[in-house]
């Protein structure tokens, strides 16, 4: 096989496949694909700037900063390239060694709007308002909602109100998504005592962006304030969940980024950021430990559920497809297998005979369960299909999907009476497992009793929340 290196150097340009290595948390792939560039003569400014990302993305700082000198003094990348890579120094706490690179660039590109705008959001990261309106006042300073937004937010710093206040409404009307802007906002008018404008301002915010924990915060005490004391009770649970998450991150990648040769340190950051329905984010960091452990089955495994999660179900069915093979007694591997291919359409003889084998091999799960009952509804057997969901809810009580699908069997069989008898039933036995209240909530509303669905919705959401908080804690 040809060495990735070796295919790289042949393109006429290397950087974008490297890049996209980098962005997947194939931090080594790309060092040891851009590493001979970085002793070539004539290489191009961004190979070498893209190589010192990657050096920097694998806390090797001593084999970045020779790199770092020479894009200093020698050669001029792209002013994007230049920008990534002094995110990623910032990222991995060299703010200021950030400033410096951004700087030497803006001597020989003092114009540049990209450059200008990254220099401003650097020093606004320091907490250095001035320098960050200086940058914004510069020719060729850029416009938009990120650049009024640093302007804003440094002006309010500054204690200068009005202009702050005209900046960052200029953001939002540029974007009215842009939830750092809105956030911002929402404080400034707080503290003016506009209490109805700062909410509007606050749950615009969260509509953009629902884990900003300032947004979040701010939304619950204005509506403390306000006298909307059980909206804000939900509120208080809501931000508590979102600062207890961004803390736990926090944690997690501060401990991948000290000991970034530890695959279990990106194994769980990545299952972290899976398990909180970050799906897209945990790819990188999972991906990163398979490079460090090629054959973990652990984050071979994450990364398939990760894959699943997004669709992309023909690449988590060749990951568990490799799985089983490695391991062909796991009778969870044979059900997963059998979901990914139910899902894609897969013959229902072929699925049947995974399922079957998942059993055989003693597999415990209600996911199965809940794919031989549905086998069995699609056969006609009934009866035995509410056996089996039956069963489902008995093996894992906490298992929502279970429970909606015993209550959606007994509608479908026009057995309402029972499906509600037996969901709140449920509820009664364990008043602090939410599971069986969403179904209980769609045939409530199904039955046009719209007061008790709302209400069980209620307690669903906080129920959901603190179970989320006691989770995110762990």
């Amino acid at each position: 096989m040809i060495p990735l290196a070796t295919l790289l150097l042949g393109l006429q340009d290397p950087v974008a496949p490297a890049r996209a290595l980098l962005e997947e948390g194939r931090f080594a792939a790309a060092a040891s694909a851009l590493e001979p560039l970085g002793v070539k003569e004539g290489a191009s400014p961004d190979s070498l700037a893209l190589l010192a990302e990657a050096w920097v993305a694998l806390g090797l700082l001593d084999r970045a900063e020779p790199l770092l000198g020479r894009l200093s003094t020698e050669s001029s990348p792209s002013p994007e390239a230049l920008v990534s890579l002094a995110e990623r120094l910032a990222s991995a706490g060299r703010i200021g060694r950030a400033g410096v690179l951004l700087d030497s660039a803006l001597a020989r590109r003092p114009d540049d709007p990209v450059l200008l705008l990254a220099a401003a959001r650097q020093r606004y990261g320091l907490g250095k308002p001035d320098q960050v309106l200086d940058f914004l006042a510069r020719p060729g300073a850029p416009s938009g909602s990120g650049a009024e937004y640093l302007r804003g937010a440094s002006l309010r710093s500054l204690g200068r109100e009005a202009e702050a206040e005209t900046a960052l409404r200029r953001a939002v009307a540029a974007e009215p998504r842009h939830a750092p802007s809105q956030e911002e906002l929402g404080h400034l008018l707080e503290g003016k005592g506009d209490l109805e404008g700062a909410l509007r301002s606050f749950e615009a915010a969260l509509a953009a962006d629902a884990d900003r924990p300032g947004a979040a915060g701010g939304r619950a005490r204005l509506l403390a304030r306000l006298g909307r004391r059980e909206d804000a009770d939900l509120a208080f649970v809501r931000f508590r969940v979102i600062h207890a998450f961004e803390e736990a991150r926090k944690d997690h990648e501060t401990s991948a980024r000290e000991h970034p040769e530890q695959p279990g340190a990106w194994l769980a950051l990545g299952d972290f950021l899976l398990e909180n329905r970050q799906v897209r984010e945990s790819l990188p960091p999972l991906r990163r430990a398979l490079e460090l452990a090629p054959d973990d089955a652990r984050a071979i495994e994450s990364l398939a559920r990760a894959r699943a999660a997004l669709g992309e179900s023909e690449e988590s069915e060749r990951i568990y497809g490799d799985l089983r093979r490695r391991f062909p007694d796991r009778g969870d591997l044979a059900l997963r297998l059998a979901e990914v291919r139910e899902e894609r359409g897969a013959p229902e003889g072929e699925v049947a005979r995974l399922l079957e084998e998942s059993a055989r091999l003693g597999c415990q799960e209600a996911a199965l369960d809940l794919a031989l009952g549905r086998a069995d509804l699609r056969a006609g057997r009934p009866e035995d299909a509410l056996r089996r969901f039956r069963e489902a809810t008995s093996r894992e009580a906490g298992n929502a999907e279970a429970w909606r699908t015993l209550g959606f069997a007994l509608e479908s069989l026009g057995r309402k009476d029972e499906a509600e008898r037996e969901l709140r039933t449920a509820l009664e036995r364990d008043r602090s497992n939410p599971a069986p209240r969403p179904a209980l909530i769609h045939l409530l509303e199904g039955r046009g009793r719209t007061a008790e669905a709302a209400r069980e919705r209620a307690l669903y959401e906080r129920q959901v929340l603190e179970s989320r908080l006691r989770s995110v804690r762990r």
